[in-house]
């Protein structure tokens, strides 16, 4: 099976292999929506992939929950709109038509991210990404993401590639963004950025070769939560 395989030690390796695939989608420039297709055990974290895809789209992530009892929330970002479903309670793809499932479809950038998407096989476009979780321990989880779109597969995988998974250790109580020079702090989500929109601006420059370092070399990485 194509695409990419990382592994997940903590929630916030989850959060980070979101914001990732955010970064690797380029939805503000698309002119349709992207569907992000979510599977995985009950407890794998997909709930918590979709905050770190929501990060990464300029979306507080703390804003995401399981639409578990509306089927679907819609989330405005800067740039884009993300539309977040979870189809455990759909009994058939049939049931799509009462949240204007063709309508979300066509909509320019929009991320539609599925929970369960199995449940809704049929009606998921071929072209989009599937993104599978799987236990692989206590808290270690198993994450492969595959880019179906045409032309989209190499992006997608750089874009991953700048994932490092579970580094830990003390770091300053304050800074300031790279980006644009705000102070961050710490506790701040985004940190060492100001903004989730920050944050993305960088993982975008990565992706387009004008790299841009967002903490000192010889700074270390981010505690866990």
């Amino acid at each position: 099976m194509s695409g990419t395989t990382l592994d997940a030690t903590s929630e916030r390796d989850m959060r980070r292999i979101g914001e990732c695939v955010a970064a690797g989608l380029q939805a503000e420039s698309a002119e349709s929506a992207i569907v992000v297709a979510i599977d995985g055990e009950l407890g794998a974290g997909k709930t918590r992939f979709v905050g770190g895809l929501a990060a990464g789209l300029g979306i507080d992530r703390d804003a995401i929950s399981s639409p578990s009892f509306v089927l679907a929330m819609e989330h405005e970002g800067d740039a884009v709109r993300l539309v977040h479903i979870d189809a455990w309670r759909i009994g058939s793809s049939e049931e799509l038509v009462s949240i204007g499932w063709d309508e979300l479809l066509r909509r320019p950038k929009t991320v539609i991210a599925v929970e369960w998407a199995s449940k809704i096989e049929s009606a998921l476009p071929r072209e989009r990404v599937d993104v599978s979780i799987e236990h692989a321990g206590d808290t270690e989880r198993r994450v492969h993401v595959r880019d179906e779109r045409p032309g989209r597969a190499a992006a997608m995988a750089n874009a991953l590639a700048m994932f490092t998974p579970g580094i830990a250790a003390t770091k300053p109580r304050a800074a300031r963004c790279s980006i644009c020079g705000k102070p961050s702090h710490v506790d701040e989500p985004s940190y060492p950025f100001c903004s989730p929109r920050c944050r993305q601006i960088d993982l975008g420059r990565w992706l387009k070769g004008d790299y841009r370092v967002s903490r000192p070399a010889d700074a270390p990485r981010d505690e866990e939560d």
